[in-house]
């Protein structure tokens, strides 16, 4: 087991800024406040009050192959309009049984009944990266589940592949090795910016060189720091082959079972 640093470290300690649009705020807006951001989520805020959460993966959803008119949408009609929250003053603990068991990427943090800021699984790793990494190699926190695709494959096959397995983050691949990364915000960008988008379209096309990888004995806080600071959410971990990944994802879980 590993100790929180004096046992106290709150959710405000760890909260960043936040980006917000009102509920009526136009579906193109929205994108283009996200893309100018690099970010991957905003807030939907009506009067201060907390009324949804809008990210990459829910525009994705909604604009497929020019089946939906962004013109004519606002966020409303797309956002999430549950979301998790946490209070200012909850122990990190329960920010990160929030994260993790939910399997939501950030959650809110309140005060007063109006959002201070949020925590997302990126501060997490922060934390481990600071406290706990430096006994841990990548084969001591690595996944083995992850989502792969062939390089020849198609947009079509791209998609049935994240509809199948709700995945954010395809790692691409030619012969066994690792040929490129796509996101959804890699694909979200592709769907928007293409005026005539095409399913059959090769997903090289959209996919981006893989410019991150590591090895089973490459050190873990090396990894997280590679990740914070390159702005990535993942890293193959390779040899002669595919031997798995590290995702923020990992770090939660490693937190999740020894604070």
């Amino acid at each position: 087991m590993v100790d929180l640093p004096n046992g106290r470290l709150k959710a405000s300690d760890l909260m960043v800024d936040f980006l917000s649009v009102a509920p009526d705020t136009s579906v193109n807006d929205t994108l283009k406040l996200i893309f100018k951001n690099n970010a991957q989520k905003a807030l939907v805020l009506d009067d201060g009050i907390l009324d949804g959460i809008v990210t990459t993966y829910d525009f994705m959803r909604n604009i497929q192959w020019g089946k939906d008119d962004i013109e004519s949408m606002s966020i409303s009609d797309i956002m999430t309009p549950i979301v998790y929250t946490v209070f200012c003053e909850d122990n990190i603990r329960h920010v990160i049984d929030m994260l993790y068991h939910r399997g939501v990427r950030s959650v809110p943090v309140l005060t007063d009944g109006m959002v201070a800021g949020t925590v997302s699984r990126k501060q997490i790793a922060q934390l481990f990266a600071d406290k706990y990494a430096a006994n841990y190699k990548a084969k001591d926190l690595m996944t083995k589940r992850y989502t792969t695709c062939n390089v020849h494959a198609t947009l079509h096959d791209l998609f049935a592949k994240i509809d199948a397995y709700g995945d954010k983050y395809i790692i691409i691949q030619a012969e066994d090795k690792v040929a490129g990364i796509v996101t959804s915000t890699d694909i979200l960008k592709y769907l928007y910016r293409q005026p005539e988008k095409n399913s059959s379209s090769p997903v090289k096309e959209i996919m981006n060189k893989c410019k991150y990888t590591a090895k089973k004995t490459d050190k873990c806080a090396d990894i997280a720091h590679i990740m914070l600071e390159h702005n990535v959410s993942g890293v193959p971990i390779v040899g002669k082959r595919l031997h798995g990944l590290i995702r923020f994802s990992c770090f939660l879980q490693f937190l999740d079972l020894e604070l």
